[in-house]
């Protein structure tokens, strides 16, 4: 999940979708429309344990004995991992190909930087192990990462490529 995952849903996407009610409690929201006589539907896949959410909230309540404000705390510290990764992303987009200031930035702008710009030439986000494994080769200034459909990471010539073709060895 990383620093992006504990951020946890988005209250507005880049796609435009915006989320006004994200950090309103279930029974605040279902209060308010019962105190004005206004119905509403629940989703029936919020109950069904074969999805990894339902466990989890199931989970988190059972905590909330220990920690009444656990919801709360856990909202503030998904606003603060959205904050966080917002300003490391301002940092990272200053961040190009070259391994010289790759190599140079602070690890968390680095993984950023080398997320982007792959995800910038396959079309697709790429796995956490194909991430780690691109970090040590900008490091080292040398390797190579199979990234899966054909596509692998490499330095060349000072820079992080990307190339597409029948490469040898296992797809990531």
């Amino acid at each position: 999940a990383g620093l992006r995952g504990l951020g946890g849903v988005q209250p507005k996407r880049e796609d435009g979708i915006v989320r006004p009610l994200i950090d309103v409690q279930r029974d605040a929201i279902r209060t308010y429309l019962t105190s004005r006589n206004i119905s509403w539907v629940d989703d029936p896949s919020n109950t069904h344990e074969r999805f990894e959410r339902v466990r989890i909230r199931r989970a988190l309540a059972a905590l909330t004995h220990e920690d009444p404000q656990l919801a709360s705390h856990l909202a503030d510290l998904a606003d603060d991992a959205r904050d966080a990764n917002a300003a490391l992303e301002r940092f990272a987009t200053r961040l190009g190909p070259e391994l010289l200031p790759l190599q140079d930035a602070p690890s968390a702008v680095r993984r950023i930087a080398i997320r982007r710009l792959a995800e910038d030439h396959l079309g697709r986000g790429i796995r956490r192990r194909h991430l780690e494994q691109l970090e040590r080769s900008v490091l080292a200034g040398k390797g190579e990462v199979l990234l899966g459909d054909g596509w692998r990471g490499r330095p060349v010539d000072g820079v992080l490529t990307f190339e597409v073709g029948p490469w040898e060895g296992r797809s990531g």
